[in-house]
């Protein structure tokens, strides 16, 4: 349940505000692309007018990314470890069932400097 409610609060990050860049992390490939999949049911369940306000880049969802044409942002869906988690200067994270991730101390240690101040991890 938890899960659901904080892809609904970044899926708002995420339309609401521009150049969002936003990781939803569990253990598996197909299991962070399931819970980045909660976005988009959430997002189609929207009224039509919202939908084409903030209209998803290439009119859909693709495996593990879910692109906002208009402000550029996006929600990204990563496995775990913390080299999926390098790189990138994300603004808000999800680690999905942390206490389940073998690698999770080492992803949250990458995490942590990648968000700097203002970025949110949940």
């Amino acid at each position: 349940m938890m899960t659901w409610l904080m892809v609904a609060l970044y899926l708002h990050d995420a339309m609401f505000k521009p150049s969002r860049l936003t990781f939803i992390q569990a253990q598996k490939e197909n299991d962070a692309d399931e819970a980045l999949e909660r976005a988009y049911i959430i997002y189609q369940k929207l009224p039509l007018f919202m939908r084409n306000w903030q209209p998803l880049a290439r009119g859909k969802k693709t495996f593990c990314s879910m692109r906002f044409a208009r402000n550029r942002s996006r929600l990204q869906a990563i496995p775990e470890g913390p080299d999926h988690a390098r790189g990138s200067t994300p603004t808000g994270a999800l680690v999905d069932e942390a206490a389940f991730q073998a690698f999770v101390e080492k992803t949250l240690a990458a995490l942590v400097p990648a968000l700097g101040l203002h970025g949110r991890l949940t």
